[in-house]
């Protein structure tokens, strides 16, 4: 699905990362513009938004009764006749992840939550928008293939708890401990702004060696 696609008069919710914070915005689509959509302007505390490349939303298509979620990574602000709008430019997450999705490193602490409703302490490894791995400790007994695990965990310096539900669907080892592989079944608007500012930190980790080549 395109960006384009979602009709006029849609209410939208998106999670906006500004300025190192997140935000929970309203806004309502107004029409199509070039490959974006106009809406109504974001703000936050009564100041418009200048220009933000890192976003996320939902969209559920009544019709179809499909939920899309979107990534943006343009909104911009433009005037015309004395009045503030932005356009959002993006795209449908599903529509683009293939089956050998880039995998980045998370290495947090966390909490899996498992089907006998007991909680265990593990430790997040990496995560993709497909899958995510993580180590148990001495507490290997407790998961098998095929169990639904619920996994959280917080972001550095933020109080942002990133919840991920997920069916285990492989072990192994790392460094002699044992590690699980789980596949993603609900991805949030939280996880997704999250992988996405670990692509943004890769980026910028390749552009730095680049220029000390």
């Amino acid at each position: 699905m395109k960006i384009t696609d979602i009709p006029q008069t849609t209410k939208l919710n998106i999670m906006v990362s500004y300025n190192d914070q997140e935000y929970h915005l309203s806004t309502t689509v107004l029409a199509k513009f070039q490959d974006g959509l106009l809406i109504t302007p974001l703000k936050i505390e009564d100041t418009t938004i200048d220009y933000c490349n890192n976003a996320v939303f939902e969209y559920h298509d009544i019709i179809t009764n499909g939920k899309h979620v979107f990534h943006v990574h343009s909104i911009n602000r433009i005037c015309f006749s004395e009045s503030e709008f932005h356009v959002i430019n993006g795209f449908d997450l599903d529509a683009s992840i293939n089956r050998k999705a880039q995998r980045y490193n998370v290495q947090l602490r966390g909490l899996a939550k498992l089907e006998t409703k007991q909680t265990i302490n593990i430790f997040v490894n990496d995560i993709s928008l497909r899958g995510i791995s993580f180590m148990t400790g001495n507490n290997t007994d407790s998961i098998h293939i095929g169990d639904f695990v619920e996994i959280s965990f917080f972001k550095y310096n933020a109080y942002k708890r990133i919840t991920v539900n997920c069916k285990v669907v492989r072990s192994f080892t790392v460094n002699n401990f044992t590690a699980f592989g789980c596949e993603l079944y609900d991805i949030s608007p939280e996880l997704t702004l999250f992988i996405q500012e670990k692509i943004s930190e890769k980026s910028n980790i390749i552009e730095l060696h680049q220029c000390a080549q």
